[in-house]
């Protein structure tokens, strides 16, 4: 039986947000040398796997977002109401941590387009 600590039920919430939060400001990093000349193949591998291990992450956390909606609306108002808290919280620092992520891609695919413009221009 829970304890008077212990809520009846609990919704576990795993560190992928926080390491989302780290892949993305790594994205950032790398991007910023984008269409510049210290782009190299190397830097646009890694930046297209980056790519690849955020988009993975994202699908994880969102799956798991879900599922604890899912597992709020079971749950009587009292036992929720201790969730829902952390819950908003997690899914409010997600979805900014998701924004960031959209800004950033923005920002490549503007200085792509201003960098071939340069090229066109020099032609």
């Amino acid at each position: 039986p829970p304890t008077p600590t212990q809520p009846a039920a609990t919704i576990t919430y795993p560190t992928q947000s926080s390491n989302t939060k780290k892949n993305v400001a790594l994205l950032e990093r790398m991007s910023l040398k984008l269409h510049t000349p210290e782009e190299t193949p190397v830097l646009q591998t890694q930046y297209t796997l980056q790519i690849d291990v955020i988009t993975q992450l994202g699908q994880r956390i969102e799956t798991q977002l879900s599922a604890a909606d899912k597992r709020l609306a079971t749950m009587s108002r009292s036992e929720a109401a201790g969730c829902r808290t952390t819950h908003v919280k997690l899914n409010r620092d997600y979805r900014m941590v998701e924004q960031k992520y959209k800004n950033v891609m923005l920002d490549v695919r503007k200085r792509k387009g201003v960098a071939e413009a340069r090229r066109r221009e020099r032609r």
